[in-house]
């Protein structure tokens, strides 16, 4: 079948099976095409009790979570009591009423011989409250809670890259030594041993990728330089001299700027060594002088003592209450040590044990003290993804409660936008740490967040990126571009390596279209030439890297409804992984070839919109999933229930009784979602890039778009635009 339409009709040819595969089967034994074809149902119901279940387990996990917190809380409040009981014990009015508890013990014997009064006391007990109330209150806050956490779990390591020579701010983040072959396997069991001492609290931070390395072993500075370069980190800031710096020295392949910054006394020697090793020609420099950061304490005795005229000198302001004099250096590095800066405890996290020495702040407290005026001459920016100080401390140590992925990219937006007002050759900002293991502060992936902060930091930096050069190409072919067709393809490109294989497979062959492609801003100059060399006739669409597909798209939508365009086909370099439909490329090829899979996929779209001017959407076969299952909106309650507000339809809320295609491509009539980028651009709202897998106003909108072009009258209808259509 060729198409179909409505919610239970899927296609004849299989949708999960390679096109040759099922060619060569067809041709065997009517029986055999029809034990596939069994074998292929089954596969697909499975997969979709897998699904249900994964979602009940995620449900349930986050039922566990709230209940082992509720514990510890209860826990806390248990070892209040316990110490005003003991308290109470050893007072001297406890002693003093012995005797009249004695006599109220002897009374209590006789109590009930008085049935009828001990009856009434019993009925005057408080009721419990019903399971089923409270399963509901917890099921609410459950998807409250869960809705708010916007899909912010384990982010994976992705294939782009961010081209830090190409930034107008660099980032250099700080690298400890503290895991050497001497002192590394008893800081990584510092590391490993440390133990939550408060409910809420992260710990211990265990590495992820890198492992429990040791900074000396060969290999290891080589994948750590790749990695920080990749997420768009331009250099490392050594603190103090030590074998990571000797290995990088040793390895000029390692690409990657780097500094030191020296936090004991300096003297002659030390100095000799730091001017030796400045000379290789990847150590970072300013005006022509090797960067030299120095502590305040010893800033003081360095300035004094040696006048460093070859330098551009730094001093690291601590806030221990030491402020280095401007004046004698050329700039100053805003250097927040936690424990020695002045801050509100935060008195709503209560230690488990009531011998806990440490001090309990809040990440977004030392945001607030470190964002402040600027002050009259060059100072240099730090920021902290954390800090948590325990494995240097057990049971005395410092930490930042409630730190996120996203407070840490709100407070690095801000000190780039404040670094970017500086002369282009001072427009640093520093990360501190890159491994500090010890303190709770890395970007290096972890068990937890994997590479969360360092998607972070990425996709904070994009927004500085500047290539005038490929800006200047992008103009160029815009400014060939023609409306040449009445119909349009949109296709967002965030992974470049998939342009070629998507344009040779399936746009290309599509001739009588338009395409648009919408990319991010730090789009490569390969990538583009890329575009060129595939279609002349080409718009291409330049849109900081947030809200997914889902807002360059809804851009893109004004665009082609302005130009005139009567129909669309929306599609995306997808990459992500899903239970229902396998690993990405299975998923990118099972909703594109449905779409634009033959040379006659345009006419054919074509010719449906004519012929049934009540349809909106044509979305992939075996696409249109129910939004109303649990797992498949739990993560979205939040975002949906604003936009259905938004829309009208306040009556779907909690039920969600919609249909939509997953996956997010789909041929649509540009009429049938005119205006809906005025509904959700409205506010802009779209979240920071940060790995979101689900919960993003990005994943509500997708889950919305059937809905919006029902409202308008139009429905939707699965297609299945195959090669060789049966």
């Amino acid at each position: 079948m060729e198409e179909s339409g409505g919610r239970m009709i899927r296609s004849s040819s299989p949708g999960l099976t390679d096109r040759r595969l099922w060619s060569a089967l067809m041709t065997g034994p009517h029986d055999t095409a029809e034990r596939v074809l069994r074998l292929e149902e089954e596969v697909q119901k499975l997969r979709r009790e897998v699904a249900e279940r994964e979602g009940l387990i995620a449900i349930a996990e986050a039922e566990l979570t709230q209940r082992r917190r509720r514990m510890d809380d209860l826990f806390c409040e248990l070892e209040r009591q316990s110490q005003a009981l003991d308290a109470l014990l050893n007072s001297r009015s406890w002693k003093l009423t012995s005797p009249l508890r004695l006599a109220v013990k002897a009374a209590r014997k006789f109590r009930f011989f008085f049935g009828p009064a001990h009856r009434l006391n019993e009925a005057r007990a408080p009721a419990v409250p019903r399971a089923a109330d409270a399963g509901e209150s917890l099921e609410q806050a459950l998807q409250n809670v869960l809705a708010r956490m916007g899909g912010m779990r384990y982010v994976h390591r992705v294939s782009d890259s961010v081209n830090a020579d190409k930034l107008d701010v660099k980032a250099v983040a700080i690298y400890y030594q503290d895991f050497s072959a001497t002192s590394g396997q008893s800081a990584w069991s510092s590391v490993a041993a440390a133990a939550p001492q408060y409910a809420g609290q992260y710990q211990p931070h265990l590495p992820g990728e890198l492992g429990f390395y040791n900074v000396s072993a060969p290999g290891v500075l080589a994948r750590q330089g790749a990695l920080a370069r990749q997420y768009g980190i331009y250099g490392f800031c050594f603190w103090g001299m030590g074998p990571a710096v000797s290995q990088l020295i040793s390895n000029p392949g390692i690409d990657i700027k780097f500094c030191v910054l020296l936090p004991d006394e300096l003297d002659s020697s030390l100095l000799e060594t730091v001017a030796r090793i400045s000379r290789d020609p990847r150590y970072l420099r300013i005006d022509g002088k090797p960067v030299l950061i120095v502590c305040d304490e010893a800033s003081s005795l360095g300035v004094k003592d040696f006048k460093l005229p070859g330098f551009y000198l730094v001093a690291a302001r601590s806030h221990s209450g030491k402020h280095p004099d401007p004046s004698q250096v050329d700039a100053v590095l805003d250097f927040p040590f936690v424990p020695s800066i002045r801050l509100e405890a935060a008195s709503e996290y209560a230690p488990h044990d009531v011998h806990f020495r440490g001090r309990i702040y809040t990440y977004s407290s030392l945001v607030e003290a470190c964002t402040r005026r600027e002050p009259d001459f060059v100072e240099f920016k730090t920021v902290m993804p954390g800090w948590d100080d325990e494995p240097r401390n057990p049971g005395a140590g410092c930490s930042l409660a409630a730190a996120t992925p996203e407070l840490y990219a709100e407070w690095l937006r801000d000190a780039c936008r404040r670094t970017i007002l500086r002369r282009p050759e001072e427009r640093l900002v520093f990360i501190n740490a890159w491994n500090g293991w010890m303190d709770g502060a890395h970007l290096e992936p972890d068990l937890k967040f994997g590479y969360a902060y360092l998607h972070a930091t990425a996709n904070v930096l994009r927004y500085f990126h500047r290539d005038e050069d490929t800006q200047k190409l992008v103009g160029n072919i815009n400014a060939g571009f023609k409306r040449a067709s009445d119909a349009a393809i949109i296709l967002h490109c965030h992974y470049e390596d998939l342009l070629a294989p998507i344009f040779d497979e399936y746009i290309s062959q599509t001739r009588d279209a338009d395409v648009f492609v919408t990319v991010r801003t730090d789009i490569s100059r390969a990538a583009v030439e890329e575009l060129r060399l595939r279609r002349r006739n080409i718009r291409i669409l330049c849109n900081e890297n947030r809200g997914r597909d889902v807002r360059p798209f809804l851009f893109a939508l004004r665009e082609v409804r302005a130009l005139g365009y009567e129909i669309a086909c929306k599609i995306h370099t997808k990459k992500t992984p899903n239970w229902n439909h396998g690993p990405g490329s299975l998923w990118r090829r099972n909703l594109l070839e449905p779409l634009l899979g033959s040379s006659e996929s345009i006419a054919r779209a074509r010719a449906i919109f004519q012929r049934e001017p009540d349809v909106g959407l044509l979305v992939p076969a075996g696409s249109i999933t129910d939004l109303s299952i649990p797992h498949i909106h739990v993560l979205n309650v939040y975002w949906l229930d604003r936009l259905l507000a938004r829309m009208g339809r306040a009556d779907l809320i909690g039920c969600y009784a919609i249909d939509f295609p997953a996956g997010s491509m789909y041929w649509f009539r540009v009429a049938a979602l005119a205006g809906l980028d005025d509904v959700v651009l409205k506010d802009d709202a779209f979240e920071p890039e940060l790995g979101q897998v689900d919960g993003a106003l990005a994943h509500a909108v997708e889950r919305l778009v059937a809905l919006y072009a029902q409202e308008r009258g139009y429905g939707m209808k699965e297609v299945s635009f195959h090669r060789n259509p049966r």
